[in-house]
């Protein structure tokens, strides 16, 4: 038997109320809620971020933060995701196929406006295959968009052909998110907007390898960052600072 919308909002709402009533040190208010959206619970005025679980759909983080977000003018967050939602197909022969996604969907996450890296249930089963080292990768570029912008994050429009690519500028440094999401290698010729022409120093940050690979200016005309090639499965992140002068990240 379905509970009706209206009375999961309202019982929300009268809780989330009661508890903003009784708490002297301001925490924050927030619900879970699964696959579903329930009608009027995003817009109740004691909860003070959205968020909901996204299984089997990791291609959808980033437009749905961005399109919750904007609806409904407050924070949202992803409060799990995976590969599958079925604690009997969580197995190491399906592995890769976890690890990948877990992987994107940290950096969708990460280019979007959310206060919480999206989450994961399978926290044992990812600490089981080596994967929680990775997080330093986000971690490294994450400490270096909050130094370079001071907090400021704005979207930018990015061209990248067949590679998927999400672009952000904090202060005035670029960053960008490189994905060679399919079955062979791919080469996409990289254009971005609200760079101005000019040399700018651009490094190529390699979160398999939690390093820098490469360090070289660049000449910018229209935005363009030169043709990319990635191996299939490959990430690649940007760091396109002003200036010929490649200034190397802490690791």
């Amino acid at each position: 038997m379905l509970i009706d919308h209206k009375i999961i909002a309202e019982w929300h709402d009268e809780m989330s109320t009661y508890l903003k009533s009784i708490d002297p040190y301001d925490h924050i208010v927030t619900t879970s809620v699964s696959h579903r959206e329930i009608d009027g619970m995003n817009d109740l005025p004691n909860i003070d971020l959205n968020q909901m679980h996204i299984y089997n759909k990791t291609h959808m983080i980033a437009p749905t933060i961005h399109r919750y977000t904007q609806r409904h003018n407050k924070p949202y967050v992803i409060g799990e995701f995976g590969y599958d939602w079925n604690w009997d197909n969580v197995t190491h022969d399906r592995g890769e196929g976890f690890d990948f996604d877990y992987k994107r969907g940290l950096w969708y996450g990460l280019f979007s406006p959310t206060p919480i890296i999206p989450m994961t249930w399978w926290w044992e089963f990812f600490d089981e295959r080596n994967m929680t080292p990775y997080f330093n990768s986000v971690r490294e570029i994450s400490d270096r968009m909050l130094a370079a912008g001071n907090g400021s994050f704005e979207r930018m429009n990015i061209a990248s052909g067949s590679l998927e690519g999400y672009a952000v500028k904090c202060g005035e440094t670029a960053f960008v998110y490189l994905l060679n999401n399919s079955e062979r290698a791919a080469s996409a010729v990289v254009e971005l907007d609200d760079v101005a022409d000019g040399m700018h120093a651009v490094e190529y940050y390699d979160p398999g390898k939690r390093d820098y690979v490469e360090k070289k200016d660049i000449e910018f005309q229209s935005g363009r960052v030169g043709t990319i090639t990635m191996e299939p499965g490959r990430e690649l992140v940007l760091v396109i600072s002003a200036g010929a002068e490649t200034v190397t990240g802490s690791k």
